[in-house]
C-alpha cells in the first residue's frame, strides 16, 4: 500500500463525540470509503475532522455552537487528528477539547487546543493546517460535508472560480485574480474620481462667475437695508405723531357727547307726566260712553221688538186679505185635484196589473243562489290569497336573510386577506398577479395558505396557527413543476418579492398515512376523548391540505377537549403508561412522536410533543401554552356549510318564485271571480228592483186613494164660515199693528237723544287718543335718542382710551427702537437724519416697500465673498488634483495589463485540463460536459466558471443549475468536477459525504468507478511513495452490491456500526474475522499483519473494517474500532 502524503491523516480519535464515546479510527492513505447505516455516525467523523482543525461549526450546516457535539448528557468530549508530519514517524496530533460549561476558570470556545500535548490558541491550530499542510476546511471543492452538498451546485460562476483557485497548486492564481479586482475597483475607483472632479470643477467654475455679478448686488442690497432701518424709525415717529392728533380729535368727539347725551336725557320726564294726565282723562270718557251704550242697547231692543211685533200683523193682515181673496179658487183648484189623483190612482193599478210578483221571485232564487255560491269562492279565494301572501312574505324575509348570510360568507376570504396584508403587505401583488393571470398556469394555484383555511372554531385556528409556520401560512400552492416555475419566475426575479414561498403538490388525491388505526384512535376516543386530528378540523382545497400534511403533519396532530387535559396529566403505573405514552407508542411498541392539543377548564389552550431522540430513542416530551392571538389562521366558514347555505338560498328562490306565481294566478283568479259577481249582482239588483218596485206601486195606490178621498171631501166642503173667521182676525191684526207703531216711534226719539250725547264723548276721546298717541311717539322719539347719544358717548370714551393707551404703547416703542436723545436730553445723530426723510407716514411706507422690493429680487449671502475666495482656492487644488488623478488612473490600467497576460495564460492552460479531463470523465457516463470561462460585462469580479453539462441526446449543454437539472444530475456533474480537479489540488486530503444521493444505479457504479480510478492510481515513482493526489474520504449509507472496484487495494472500507439500538451485542468481531479466514483461506499471518495495526486496548485493523463503540462483554479482547 502507498504511504500517508505529508498532512494526511493517520489516526482518529474521539470521546463522548455526538453518538462516540470512545473510538480510535486508522483511515488509509488513499481512498476510504466510510459505510453505515442512517444515524450511526459516518457524518460525525466529517465535523470531527472540521472542528479539530480549528473549523467553524457553521461550515457544517449542523449547529453554531460547538457544544451542540457533545455527547448527550456529557459534560466534556474530546476530538484528536495525528496528522502525517515530514522528518516524524508519529506526525502531528491535534487535540480539542470540548465543555459544556465553563469550569474552574475561563475556556475559550468553550474547550481547548493542544498540538503535540502544548497548549495552543485556536488561530494557531488554523495557521498550521492552513500555511503548513494547506488545509483549507471552508473550501468544498476539498471538504465537501452532508449538509453542504446541495450549497456546491448553488454556487455562483464567480464563487466557483475563486474556491478552485484556492484549492489549487497555482493558489498564486488566486493571489494574482484579488490582486487585479483590487487593482480594477481603485482603478474603476479613480476614473470615477477624475469625472467626479472634472465635474466638480466645471460647476465651481461656471458658479464663480456667478457670484461676481452677485457681489455687487449684495452691496447695494446691505445700503437699501440700512436705509430701511431709519425709514421704519421714521415711521413709527410719524405713527406716534398720528395717533396723537387722533388722541385730541376723540377727546373733543367725547366731550360733545356728553353734553348731548344729558341734554337728551333732560326732555323725558316731561313727557311722561303729559302721557299720565291724558291717560286719565281717556278712562273717565270710556266709562261715560260705556253707561250711554248700556242704555241704548236696552231701547234698541225694545224698538226692535216692536217693530218685529207691528211687521207681524202685517203680514198676517196680508195672508189673510190674500185668503178671503182666494177661498173660491182654492174651491175650484180641490176639485181640479181631485179628479187628477183619481186618474193617477187608475194608471197605478193598471200599472200594478201588468206586474207579477210571483215570477219575479222565481227568476230570483237561481240567480241569489248562483250569487252567493261566486260570493263563497270569492271569499275563498280572498282567504287562501292571504294564506299565500303571508307565507310569500315569511319566504321573502327567509330568501333575503339567508341570501345575506351567504354574501358575508363569500366575503370571509377578502376580509382573511386583507387581515393578511396587513403583515405581509407585499403578498398583495402577489395576489394580485395569480389572479390576473391564472388563465396562464395549467391547474388551479391556491394561496395565501392562511386564507385557503376555514377553522371549525377559534380554537383550531389558535393551534393551527401556533403549529404551522408562518412561511408555509404565506405560501403558494401549484400542482405541476411548470406552474411552480412560472410563479418562481415571476414572482421572485421579475417582481423581486422576497420570502414568498412555492410548496409544489403533484398528487393531492393521494393523503399521508395515519400514524394510528381506526382501532386505536376509536380506544383513544373512549379513553381520552380525543375528538380527531387537526386535519379533520380545518376545510381547505385537497392540495393545500396535502402540503399542510407533508410540511407541518397536521394529520397527526391529536384534538383533545378538557377531559383530555384531565387524562394527560395522570402518572403511569407499571403495565398502565399514561396518555403521552399511549399516543408516543406505535402499534408493534416502539416509540414514535406525538403531539396533541386540548383546552383546559379555564378555556387555556395548550399543546403536549414527545420526540424520540435520534441515538438513545428515548421519548422527550414538551409543553407549551398555544397563544391568544393568530396572525394568519382565523376562524372561517366550513365550505360544506357555503355549500348547505347555497342550496338553501336557492331552495328559498325558487319557494319564493312559486309563491310569486300563485300569488299572480289567485289575483288574476280573483278578478274573474269579481267580473262573475258584478255580472250576476247586476242581474239580481234589477230582478230586486222589479220587487222593491211592485211593492212601491201598491203603497202608491194605497196613499192615492186615501188622498182622493181626502180630496173629494175637501171640495164638498162650505167655505162661508171661514171667510168670516179670516174677516175678524184682519180686523183684531188691524190694532195691534197701529199701537205697535207707537210705541216704537216713541222709544226711537229716546234712541236718538242719547245717541247725540255719546258721539260728543267719543268725538273727545278719540282727540284724547290722538294727543296720547303723539306723546307716546315723542317719548319713544327721545327715549331713542337719549341711548343713541348715550351709546354713541360711550363708544366715544373706549375709542378715546384705546387711542390714549395706544399712543403710550407707540411712544414707548419709538422712544426704545428709535431715541432721538440721549439720557441727558441731547439730541441724537439719527434725529437729523430722520429731519431728511419725507414727513408724510404715507411717503416713509411707500419708501421702505420700494427698497424691500430692490432688497427682495437678491438673495442674501453673508458669506458670498468667503464662499467666492474659496471657490477660486479650491478650483485651483482640484486643477492640480485633476493631473494626479489622471496620472494615477493610468498608472493602474497599466499595472492591470502586465498583469491579467500571464494570469490569463495561466489560468486558460489550467481551465483547458480541467475541461478535457470532466469532458472525457461526462463522455465516459454517456453525457457531455464542459469548463469554460466566463468573463461577465463587469471585469475581473465577473469573471467565472460554468460547467456545462448535457445529460440527453437531445439536449444542448446547459450551465449546471438547481432549478433545470435534478438532485441526481447535480450530484453527478460536482463529483465528475471534483474528479477533474484530483491532482490539482493542494490540499492533501478530500472529503464528500453522500455525494451519491439520487443517483440510478448506472451512474453510480460509474461514478464509483471514476473516484476509485483517481484516487488510487498507480505510483509514477516506487520510490517516492507520498507522491500521489492524496488521501480521500468518500462517505455513504450504502454500496451498490458487486462492484469489482472495491477489490482494488488501496481502497480501506471504515464500516460504522455504532449506537446504543444496533444489535452490536450479538455480534463479535473477531469471531467474524476467524470465520472468515477459515472460509477464505485467504489470509495469513503476514498479511493479516500487515494489514492490521495496533491500536488503542490491543485491538488490530483490517483492510475493511467495522467502527463502534459497544462494549461486547463476551470477548475478552477489545477489538480496536476503527
Amino acid at each position: 500500500m502507498s504511504s500517508f502524503k505529508l498532512g494526511s491523516i493517520t489516526k482518529i480519535k474521539l470521546k463522548n463525540f455526538l453518538t462516540y464515546f470512545d473510538v480510535v479510527i486508522n483511515p488509509g492513505p488513499r481512498l476510504n470509503v466510510v459505510i453505515g447505516p442512517n444515524g450511526s455516525g459516518k457524518s460525525s467523523i466529517l465535523c470531527a475532522i472540521c472542528l479539530c482543525l480549528g473549523g467553524s461549526p457553521v461550515l457544517l450546516g449542523r449547529a453554531d455552537d460547538v457544544r451542540e457535539f457533545i455527547a448527550h448528557d456529557m459534560d466534556e468530549g474530546m476530538i484528536e487528528i495525528t496528522l502525517a508530519a515530514k522528518n516524524s514517524p508519529k506526525g502531528d496530533v491535534i487535540r480539542r477539547t470540548l465543555v459544556r460549561s465553563e469550569k474552574g476558570g475561563v475556556r475559550s470556545q468553550h474547550g481547548e487546543f493542544f498540538v503535540n500535548g502544548q497548549a495552543t490558541p485556536k488561530k494557531a491550530v488554523q495557521e498550521l493546517a492552513e500555511k503548513k499542510y494547506k488545509i483549507d476546511v471552508s473550501n468544498l471543492l476539498s471538504f465537501l460535508p452532508q449538509d453542504k452538498v446541495g450549497n456546491f451546485s448553488s454556487y455562483t460562476s464567480q464563487q466557483l472560480l475563486a474556491e478552485t483557485m484556492k484549492a489549487l497548486n497555482e493558489k498564486q492564481l488566486f493571489d494574482v485574480h484579488q490582486k487585479l479586482m483590487k487593482i480594477q475597483n481603485e482603478s474603476k475607483d479613480q476614473s470615477r474620481s477624475v469625472q467626479t472632479i472634472g465635474d466638480r470643477l466645471a460647476s465651481l467654475k461656471e458658479e464663480n462667475e456667478g457670484l461676481e455679478r452677485t457681489k455687487a448686488q449684495l452691496e447695494e442690497r446691505k445700503r437699501n437695508l440700512e436705509k430701511i432701518g431709519l425709514l421704519e424709525a421714521k415711521a413709527k415717529w410719524l405713527k406716534f405723531d398720528e395717533e396723537r392728533r387722533r388722541a385730541v380729535q376723540l377727546k373733543e368727539e367725547r366731550d360733545s357727547k356728553k353734553n348731548e347725551m344729558e341734554r337728551a336725557t333732560s326732555n323725558v320726564p316731561l313727557l311722561e307726566r303729559s302721557k299720565a294726565d291724558i291717560e286719565a282723562e281717556m278712562d273717565e270718557a270710556e266709562n261715560k260712553k260705556s253707561s250711554f251704550f248700556k242704555a241704548n242697547d236696552k231701547i234698541k231692543t225694545e224698538v226692535k221688538r216692536l217693530i218685529s211685533k207691528g211687521e207681524n200683523c202685517t203680514s198676517k193682515i196680508e195672508d189673510a186679505i190674500t185668503e178671503i181673496k182666494d177661498l173660491a179658487k182654492e174651491q175650484k183648484k180641490k176639485e181640479k185635484k181631485a179628479e187628477q189623483k183619481e186618474k193617477e190612482l187608475e194608471e197605478l193599478r193598471e200599472k200594478l196589473e201588468e206586474m207579477n210578483p210571483e215570477e219575479i221571485e222565481k227568476e230570483m232564487a237561481p240567480i241569489l243562489a248562483e250569487y252567493k255560491t261566486l260570493q263563497k269562492h270569492y271569499h275563498s279565494l280572498s282567504n287562501k290569497k292571504v294564506e299565500v301572501e303571508s307565507s310569500f312574505n315569511a319566504h321573502r324575509r327567509s330568501y333575503e336573510r339567508a341570501s345575506q348570510t351567504l354574501k358575508k360568507m363569500n366575503e370571509v376570504r377578502e376580509n382573511k386577506l386583507k387581515r393578511i396584508y396587513q403583515k405581509r403587505p407585499k403578498l398583495k401583488k402577489a395576489v394580485e398577479w395569480i389572479a390576473a393571470n391564472k388563465d396562464k398556469f395549467r391547474h388551479p394555484v391556491y394561496g395565501p395558505v392562511g386564507a385557503e383555511l376555514e377553522c371549525l372554531n377559534d380554537d383550531v385556528a389558535k393551534i393551527t396557527d401556533q403549529h404551522v409556520s408562518n412561511s408555509i401560512l404565506m405560501a403558494f400552492v401549484v400542482q405541476s413543476k411548470e406552474d411552480s416555475d412560472l410563479l418562481y419566475l415571476n414572482l421572485r426575479e421579475k417582481m423581486k418579492l422576497p420570502g414568498i414561498n412555492i410548496e409544489l403538490i403533484e398528487n393531492s388525491d393521494q393523503m399521508p398515512p395515519r400514524e394510528y388505526t381506526s382501532r386505536r384512535l376509536e380506544g383513544f376516543k373512549k379513553k381520552y376523548d380525543i375528538q380527531g386530528f387537526l386535519d379533520q378540523f380545518i376545510s381547505c382545497p385537497k392540495p393545500v391540505k396535502r402540503a399542510l400534511c407533508n410540511s407541518s403533519k397536521i394529520h397527526t396532530v391529536l384534538i383533545g377537549t378538557e377531559t383530555t387535559s384531565v387524562e394527560i396529566d395522570k402518572p403511569s403505573t407499571p403495565g398502565n403508561p399514561n396518555a403521552m405514552e399511549d399516543f408516543s407508542m406505535k402499534d408493534d411498541g416502539s416509540p414514535m412522536s406525538a403531539c396533541v392539543c386540548f383546552p383546559t377548564s379555564d378555556g387555556t389552550l395548550y399543546r403536549y410533543m414527545t420526540n424520540v431522540s435520534r441515538y438513545t430513542r428515548k421519548v422527550n416530551t414538551s409543553v407549551g401554552q398555544i397563544k391568544e392571538q393568530t396572525y394568519f389562521v382565523f376562524k372561517g366558514v366550513n365550505p360544506k356549510n357555503v355549500k348547505k347555505q347555497v342550496e338553501t338560498v336557492k331552495e328559498l328562490k325558487e319557494k319564493y318564485e312559486e309563491l310569486t306565481e300563485e300569488i299572480n294566478d289567485l289575483d288574476k283568479e280573483q278578478k274573474e271571480a269579481s267580473l262573475k259577481m258584478k255580472t250576476k249582482k247586476g242581474t239580481l239588483d234589477k230582478k230586486k228592483k222589479e220587487r222593491v218596485q211592485y211593492g212601491k206601486t201598491k203603497s202608491d195606490i194605497e196613499r192615492a186613494e186615501k188622498k182622493l178621498e181626502q180630496l173629494r171631501a175637501e171640495a164638498a166642503g162650505d167655505i162661508e164660515e171661514e171667510r168670516r173667521t179670516l174677516t175678524a182676525n184682519l180686523k183684531k191684526w188691524i190694532e195691534t199693528t197701529t199701537k205697535s207703531s207707537a210705541d216704537a216711534n216713541k222709544r226711537w226719539r229716546q234712541l236718538m237723544d242719547n245717541t247725540f250725547l255719546v258721539s260728543g264723548i267719543v268725538v273727545d276721546f278719540a282727540e284724547r287718543q290722538d294727543e296720547l298717541s303723539r306723546v307716546d311717539d315723542l317719548l319713544d322719539e327721545e327715549e331713542a335718542r337719549a341711548k343713541a347719544v348715550k351709546e354713541a358717548y360711550e363708544e366715544a370714551k373706549e375709542k378715546f382710551a384705546d387711542c390714549k393707551s395706544n399712543l403710550r404703547e407707540l411712544k414707548k416703542i419709538a422712544d426704545t427702537e428709535a431715541p432721538l436723545v440721549d439720557e441727558a436730553g441731547n439730541d441724537l445723530p439719527i434725529k437729523a437724519q430722520l429731519d431728511e426723510l419725507p414727513g408724510q407716514l404715507f411717503e416713509v411706507q411707500s419708501a421702505i416697500k420700494d427698497c424691500r422690493e430692490q432688497i427682495n429680487r437678491v438673495v442674501d449671502d453673508p458669506h458670498l465673498l468667503a464662499e467666492y475666495e474659496r471657490k477660486k482656492k479650491e478650483i485651483e487644488e482640484l486643477t492640480e488634483a485633476l493631473a494626479n488623478k489622471s496620472e494615477v488612473s493610468d498608472a493602474k490600467k497599466a499595472e492591470m495589463m502586465s498583469l491579467e497576460q500571464p494570469f490569463l495564460a495561466k489560468l486558460t492552460n489550467f481551465l483547458a485540463i480541467i475541461d478535457e479531463r470532466f469532458g472525457q470523465y461526462m463522455n465516459d457516463l454517456s453525457c457531455a460536459g464542459g469548463i469554460k470561462l466566463n468573463k461577465g460585462e463587469d471585469g475581473y469580479t465577473s469573471w467565472g466558471i460554468d460547467i456545462q453539462v448535457k445529460y440527453r441526446h437531445a439536449n444542448a449543454l446547459s450551465v449546471l443549475d438547481a432549478r433545470v437539472h435534478s438532485g441526481g444530475e447535480r450530484s453527478v456533474a460536482t463529483i465528475m468536477y471534483l474528479m477533474a480537479l484530483q491532482d490539482q489540488l493542494v490540499s492533501p486530503f478530500r472529503c464528500v459525504d453522500e455525494i451519491n444521493q439520487g443517483m440510478d444505479e448506472i451512474f453510480e457504479r460509474q461514478v464509483f468507478s471514476r473516484v476509485v480510478a483517481n484516487s488510487c492510481a498507480p505510483l509514477s515513482n516506487q520510490h517516492r511513495t507520498n507522491e500521489h493526489s492524496g488521501q480521500y474520504f468518500l462517505i455513504t449509507p450504502k454500496l451498490l452490491p458487486n462492484l469489482t472496484d472495491m477489490e482494488n487495494e488501496e481502497i480501506t472500507v471504515l464500516i460504522i456500526f455504532n449506537g446504543p439500538f444496533m444489535g452490536l451485542n450479538q455480534i463479535n468481531t473477531n469471531d467474524y474475522i476467524r470465520k472468515r479466514k477459515a472460509l477464505g483461506g485467504t489470509y495469513d499471518d503476514h498479511q493479516e499483519q500487515k494489514e492490521m495495526a495496533g491500536g488503542e486496548g490491543g485491538g488490530k485493523r483490517k483492510k475493511k473494517n467495522r467502527i463502534d463503540d459497544d462494549d461486547d462483554d463476551d470477548d475478552d479482547e477489545e477489538p480496536e474500532l476503527m
